[in-house]
């Protein structure tokens, strides 16, 4: 009778320990990097150390110059952020990718960059909604996400880590959320410029810009994947 309770118990334990089922890391993302196709994760698959959401709002960097004749919102620009799955480490690379943005949208340089991009000999972004690069220039300052519509000169984020080490996709999102999900595979290797371009690419699916799901040679010229490119140049240059 003892050695059946023993049994019992023993089953109990290893049922309760029983790891993440490994559907739940399986990917139906098309490439690398941030598409709005997603991953699609089964009910009840839960981070087996999930943090709870922690809500930080980062200003304005402090006491930074912004170039001159550039619009009033860029003085203001900033971000706020949900956190999920982020370790304290995690969040200050977040937090400096996000310096880096903000340091950049300040700058005149930027702008020029916008409004001077070119694609097919005109001045104009692949995938670009029918808007013209300084409709577009605005349109990043003002902040406006599609789900979360008006200028608050603001990026609303809303961050989550997950691993997948068997996909070559960095992040993606969803056209109905906020959300943005970042590939801990990617992310713990990434410099906080590297983050600057992922999270911006992924924010301006938010203002409603897309591009093609494949890797065509047209997508380096759409405005998420130009801009994040731009981003990331930039933020080196910064150091």
């Amino acid at each position: 009778m003892k050695i059946t309770l023993l049994m019992l118990v023993s089953l109990l334990l290893l049922a309760s320990c029983d790891p993440v089922p490994e559907e739940c890391s399986k990917t139906q993302s098309q490439n690398e990097s941030d598409t709005q196709v997603a991953d699609i994760k089964p009910a009840g698959c839960t981070p087996v150390e999930e943090i709870p959401d922690e809500v930080v709002t980062t200003p304005p960097v402090e006491e930074g110059p912004v170039d001159a004749e550039l619009p009033s919102g860029v003085a203001a620009f900033g971000a706020n952020v949900s956190y999920t799955n982020f370790t304290s480490a995690d969040i200050d690379k977040v937090q400096q990718a996000l310096i880096f943005i903000q340091r950049i949208i300040r700058t005149s340089e930027f702008r020029d960059r916008v409004l001077k991009h070119t694609f097919e000999g005109k001045l104009q972004f692949a995938n670009n909604n029918g808007l013209s690069n300084a409709q577009i220039y605005q349109a990043l300052v003002d902040g406006s996400e599609e789900l979360k519509p008006g200028a608050n000169y603001k990026m609303d984020l809303e961050l989550e880590l997950y691993t997948n080490n068997f996909t070559s996709t960095v992040g993606y999102t969803y056209p109905n959320t906020l959300r943005i999900w970042m590939n801990r595979k990617f992310f713990n290797r990434y410099s906080s410029e590297e983050v600057a371009r992922n999270v911006f690419h992924e924010w301006t699916h938010k203002l409603g810009f897309g591009h093609d799901s494949s890797a065509t040679a047209r997508r380096p010229y759409s405005v998420p994947y130009a801009l994040g490119s731009i981003i990331q140049e930039m933020a080196f240059n910064l150091q």
